[in-house]
């Protein structure tokens, strides 16, 4: 198994790698989920391609372009494509299928890892994104790791999965609430995180119903379930984090992994990462879906709590008193929580020993450390609520200078990791000067050269000016020498040649960079390759249990949402449509095996029925349909296509319209809107589609975010699906088809 470290910065991709991490992922400076990350620039990324490789084994380098690409952003996304090929990362992490269908073409050499953002999971979507390309599938956080093994095994692709971080309350890839409601679209690295913001109930009582805790695989039933899981690499969140948080978290699971702990080491490894960051912690729904929201969710909305590290055992006249289970120094950090109140953090200004470990009476006065075992009082803050503490409280740790000391923030020579493209050159000298080839390129700098007295050293002293490339995108790998006249090249006349040649290398790179970005742009934006099947002008969408309450006339198709629900019932419920008009849509989530396999048998049996129009809202029903043999299929707004490239790649796999999705901007859409596309005019758009019922909630719960908007939550096929009350209306888009949505009603 592969351990794969979150790097934010420079300075947290080498903390991993040094921490024991196979491999990191990062972004580059645009188009990454994490946008207001540090991420790093083409040169960094060169000079920690170089680093990594110093490595043996050698460290892998994964660069997340793991967001929605706009058709407005064509050249400047194809262009770091370019320029990444050039680089040669390990693999790219990619939610956009137009962007993968432009990688696989233009930019062969790029491999193609599925972001957790296409929220594959199920088979039938691991099948499907391995057709697209995509060497290996980021699943969705909320599959049951028995679930990953049975993917595993009925697939054979590479599978990744999470195990460690901060979790979203939607589904993977399935949250509209930034985009729609603070226009920060988390499908565009721009996430407002309103799921750990504060909602009003509907008896006006502020509480934070959708707030996660982290997720942590890292206890000891978990970790044997990961082990056993069948997946190839584990995935460790944080790129919004600094180096001591991933130092500390990579030597943890390093740990684990290796089996190089024993207890004592483990529960100080753990320790160590919890002081640098820890909130509530679940194991989510690694062991099935049964489990209870009340371990998942964070209603407190408590930040980072620490290690607990004692109890309360009295607040006496302005002194905490507690014995604690790791050793404290002045200005380490210690939290408490407040009954009925947010939990109060401070710092250890002055510190006393009550009794040392052995029971011994401790120094008189402050001390500036205290070993583990120890019984410390501690000087409360004058603002402490000290009345607050009645006893048995737990107190945890929030920082330690210990621990930054033995994990110092670390960093290195760029010059000692010549970043580059390896190149051999062919160097001849002459009478009148000297000449420099590689790649099909030669220059020459003129210069009389007279015979030389060393002829032996001619060779290392070409070599040693020819290896000066640092910061040119060059390496020179080998130097070969023609001097028939046994010739004195003096250094200055060397050191010009190798300038000249590489900056026409250069040039001739960058001439490729451009030309081969302008072609993928151009195939970007083009229209999709086909035409889309002339089709209706207005749609309407309803769910299966809606039929006959909600009014059809006036729409030239019916789109039936079908849910999880048996063949037999949905049959009856169709019985008085005519097949003509209606399409059917499968669920957005279904995950298991058997859910999986009833899904399909559902498709084949209508299917055999006479109801061949069908609808897919992510790639697994995509891949069911196709494996059932439909060949009238569309694709729903939750299959974000968001530019040409994505429609012509779901064109590409039969798709005969599109339904264009709720975040995309009117203007960009009307570059590419037309015969084929559908818009949505009338929706009641989901902001969060989970499988965690919101903390205090039942079907039809009333929520008012800070804003001002009114928003419901309803359990619909298996899902808490919340919803602004007010749908959300557009005019209709020329050229393409008006979609009105009822199904989320």
């Amino acid at each position: 198994m592969e351990l794969l470290a979150p790097a934010g910065s420079f300075a947290s991709a080498l903390a991993a790698f040094q921490a024991g991490a196979d491999a990191v992922y990062l972004g580059g400076m645009r188009f990454s989920a994490r946008a207001s990350a540090e991420n790093l620039t083409l040169s960094d990324l060169a000079v920690l391609r170089a680093y990594a490789d110093s490595f043996a084994p050698r460290r892998k380098i994964f660069v997340t372009v793991n967001t929605l690409v706009f058709p407005s952003e064509a050249r400047e996304a194809c262009g770091m494509l370019a320029q990444l090929e050039r680089i040669g990362p390990d693999a790219l992490i990619v939610q956009d299928l137009g962007l993968a269908r432009i990688a696989r073409k233009h930019f062969p050499s790029l491999v193609l890892h599925a972001s957790t953002q296409l929220a594959a999971h199920n088979a039938s979507a691991v099948r499907f994104l391995a057709e697209e390309g995509f060497r290996h599938v980021v699943l969705a956080r909320e599959v049951p790791l028995a679930e990953v093994r049975a993917i595993r095994k009925a697939t054979g692709t590479e599978l990744e999965i999470f195990i460690h971080g901060a979790l979203c309350y939607s589904l993977s890839g399935l949250c509209l609430f930034s985009a729609l409601a603070r226009e920060r679209s988390g499908n565009r690295g721009q996430c407002a995180y309103c799921c750990r913001e504060a909602f009003r109930d509907g008896t006006g009582t502020a509480r934070h119903p959708f707030s996660m805790c982290d997720l942590f695989l890292g206890g000891r039933e978990a970790w044997d379930a990961v082990a056993a899981s069948g997946a190839c690499s584990l995935k460790i969140e944080g790129r919004m984090k600094g180096p001591l948080y991933v130092a500390s978290v990579v030597r943890y699971y390093r740990g684990l992994l290796d089996g190089t702990f024993d207890a004592a080491a483990r529960r100080a490894a753990l320790s160590d990462l919890q002081t640098v960051f820890c909130r509530e912690q679940t194991t989510l729904y690694a062991s099935g879906a049964g489990a209870s929201a009340r371990g998942i969710l964070s209603p407190a909305a408590a930040g980072h709590l620490g290690a607990p590290v004692g109890r309360v055992e009295a607040v006496d006249r302005g002194w905490l008193v507690f014995t604690t289970s790791r050793a404290l120094e002045k200005h380490d950090g210690l939290l408490l929580k407040v009954p009925g109140a947010l939990a109060y953090g401070f710092a250890v200004e002055r510190m006393e020993i009550v009794a040392l470990p052995n029971g011994r009476r401790g120094p008189k006065g402050a001390v500036f450390e205290a070993p583990a075992g120890a019984k410390v009082a501690v000087r409360l803050p004058h603002d402490a609520p000290a009345q607050a503490w009645r006893g048995g409280e737990t107190v945890y740790c929030t920082a330690s200078q210990a621990l930054r000391r033995a994990l110092p923030a670390p960093s290195l020579r760029k010059e000692d990791f010549p970043a580059g493209t390896p190149v051999e050159v062919a160097v001849r000298l002459s009478r009148d000067g000297a000449s420099a080839a590689a790649r099909g390129r030669e220059v020459a700098v003129f210069g009389a050269l007279e015979a030389s007295q060393h002829p032996e050293r001619t060779l290392a002293a070409v070599e040693k000016a020819f290896a000066r490339t640092g910061g040119t995108g060059w390496k020179v790998s080998k130097v070969s020498l023609e001097d028939p006249d046994k010739l004195f090249a003096p250094p200055t006349l060397l050191n010009d040649l190798r300038r000249k040649l590489l900056e026409a290398l250069e040039a001739d790179a960058q001439r490729e960079v451009a030309e081969k970005a302008a072609k993928a742009a151009e195939d970007f934006v083009r229209a999709a390759d086909g035409e889309g099947t002339t089709g209706p002008r207005k749609v309407l969408k309803i769910r299966w249990d809606q039929i006959g309450r909600v009014d059809a006339a006036g729409y030239d198709e019916l789109v039936v949402a079908v849910g999880h629900a048996p063949a037999e019932t949905i049959t009856r419920a169709l019985a008085p449509l005519p097949k003509e008009k209606v399409r059917l849509a499968l669920p957005v989530w279904t995950c298991g095996a058997e859910a999986e396999a009833e899904l399909a048998s559902t498709v084949r049996e209508l299917l055999a029925a006479g109801w061949g129009k069908w609808e897919a809202a992510e790639c697994g029903g995509a891949g069911i349909l196709r494996e059932a043999g439909v060949e009238d299929w569309t694709a729903d707004a939750t299959l974000y296509a968001a530019n040409p490239a994505a429609l012509a790649a779901l064109r590409g796999r039969g798709a005969k319209r599109v339904v264009l999705p709720a975040e995309l901007p009117r203007a960009e859409a009307e570059t590419f809107a037309g015969e084929g596309t559908e818009w949505l005019v009338r929706q009641k758009t989901p902001l969060f589609l989970s499988l965690t019922k919101p903390d205090g909630a039942k079907d039809g719960s009333r929520w008012t975010d800070r804003a001002g908007q009114d928003c419901e939550t309803h359990k619909r096929d298996n899902l808490w699906v919340t919803t602004a009350v007010r749908p959300r209306r557009a005019e209709p888009l020329p050229g393409a088809a008006a979609r009105t949505d009822a199904s989320w009603d």
